[in-house]
């Protein structure tokens, strides 16, 4: 190979090849991401939806 040649072939694989950081593949949470804070009413709540949604039946949660 001419000096040349390998000069540039050096310099385009820098180019290419970049250190990639963890910032790059992931972006800030938005407020819909971010999960409910805990609390038993929303708990419950999240209970009586998914029930509703797998067609089960529980009396349970109604106790409290």
């Amino acid at each position: 190979m001419l000096p040349e040649d390998s000069k540039s072939r050096r310099a385009l694989s820098n180019e290419t090849l970049r250190q990639t950081s963890v910032d790059d593949h992931f972006k800030p949470a938005t407020a819909e991401d971010k999960p409910i804070p805990y609390s038993d009413e929303n708990f419950k709540q999240a209970a009586i939806e998914w029930l509703i949604e797998t067609n089960q039946v529980s009396t349970s949660i109604y106790a409290g």
